[in-house]
């Protein structure tokens, strides 16, 4: 399976379409046809009679809550573990004056773009292709198919010009990059397969997730102690994590804080990145308890984030290369006039309407990798600029240009 496995890929089994009898999930592939038309093709598909015995299976959450774990150390890619723990938690949870304690949830999102999942194979022959693929990633595909169909590296070329979206599900290969290489070689033609929209909701997905906070305060707002313990869901076949539970304890001052991330599986596709994976559900989950505390408290929710404001990286205690988070409160404050917002609920209202003023945190780190560009200048004065990249809406054309 070694050869299967993706760039980014993550422990365990790599899903490999059409390689055995075995249904893993709902809206798997199990059969392929091509034809010369695409309405030649879906009516061909609708002939297809699939037959399968029904075996047990668990798609429900809840449920696989019992089978939760916490993968072993040393694995790959998307592995965390515990935060570092600062103090007793536990004791100064117990001792503090002000608690909160909760269970938060983020239900299954799907990333849904534009442009569903797809995939163009031309065949050059001689075991050479050239890939059109919705993709954010060139090299990982390149990678990929050299491996599971040993094409060679130099014998497959990706293009993703523009790919109508991506939020993290075009990270990975999907299978119909798979399926539609391994037909172009068979068939030693040209091949296009495209996902259809029902098709999008059975891959990549943000897990679902559970959270159970516990936060400590003093009756002035400043936090003592925070606990907290997430789940999310992945598939039987890989091990994907996030890190949820590091983000919360990284952004507030407080002397005493642990954590504990694991996860459950249920039979379905393997969950993904998805738009600042592990943090937008983190911080969403975190931010509500951090709202509670501060009504609690009796402490205006934006001066709860003052009092607990954390100059440095608090897991480790490393100054941030930079954080301007204490001017951009205080200036969207004055900006939104927040000094104006009622503080009980259901206070204010513009006409018959009611309408609710509310401030959170969010987080996400600058991530740096190796790279490499190209630059060649003409003697007429020329400048060509390349580089492997792609735009999955933030504009990376204009950005390249204006870089150049």
């Amino acid at each position: 399976d070694h050869s299967w496995k993706d760039e980014l890929g993550i422990p365990g089994e790599p899903f490999k379409a059409l390689h055995d009898d075995q249904v893993m999930f709902a809206g798997q592939p199990v059969a392929v046809v091509i034809a010369e038309t695409f309405e030649a093709a879906r009516f061909a598909a609708s002939l297809v009679e699939v037959r399968y015995d029904d075996e047990p299976h668990n798609i429900d959450f809840d449920t696989s809550l019992g089978e939760k774990f916490l993968p072993p150390k040393g694995m790959r890619r998307n592995t965390f573990h515990p935060p570092k723990k600062r103090g007793d938690a536990p004791a100064a949870f117990e001792a503090a004056a002000l608690k909160v304690e909760g269970e938060y949830r983020l239900a299954t999102e799907h990333h849904n773009p534009m442009e569903m999942h797809a995939s163009t194979v031309e065949w050059h022959g001689d075991g050479k292709v050239t890939v059109y693929d919705k993709t954010q990633g060139s090299q990982g595909v390149q990678a990929y198919l050299a491996g599971a169909f040993k094409l060679g590296k130099s014998n497959v070329r990706v293009v993703n010009a523009y790919i109508g979206g991506g939020f993290g599900s075009g990270l990975r290969p999907q299978w119909q990059v798979q399926l539609a290489t391994m037909a172009a070689i068979l068939l030693e033609r040209s091949v296009r397969v495209v996902m259809t929209r029902e098709q999008m909701f059975y891959h990549a997905h943000r897990p679902e997730c559970v959270y159970d906070i516990k936060l400590g305060a003093e009756h002035n707002g400043k936090l003592t102690a925070i606990i907290g313990n997430a789940t999310t869901s992945t598939s039987r076949f890989e091990n994907n994590m996030e890190d949820i539970v590091t983000w919360g304890m990284m952004n507030y001052d407080c002397p005493n804080a642990e954590g504990q991330y694991t996860i459950a599986p249920r039979d379905t596709y393997t969950s993904a990145d998805m738009r600042a994976p592990g943090a937008a559900t983190g911080m969403t989950l975190f931010e509500i308890a951090i709202d509670e505390m501060s009504y609690k408290a009796k402490v205006d929710p934006l001066e709860f984030r003052m009092i607990n404001y954390s100059e440095t990286e608090a897991m480790n205690q490393l100054p941030f290369t930079s954080k301007a988070l204490r001017e951009a409160y205080r200036e969207g404050a004055e900006r939104f006039g927040w000094a104006e917002r009622s503080p009980e609920p259901r206070s204010m209202k513009e006409g018959r309407e009611l309408v609710g003023w509310g401030v959170a945190t969010g987080m996400w780190d600058a991530q740096f990798s190796k790279t490499a560009a190209r630059a060649r200048l003409s003697a007429n004065g020329d400048l060509e600029v390349a580089s492997a990249t792609s735009d999955i809406g933030t504009g990376t054309y204009t950005v390249m240009t204006l870089v150049a």
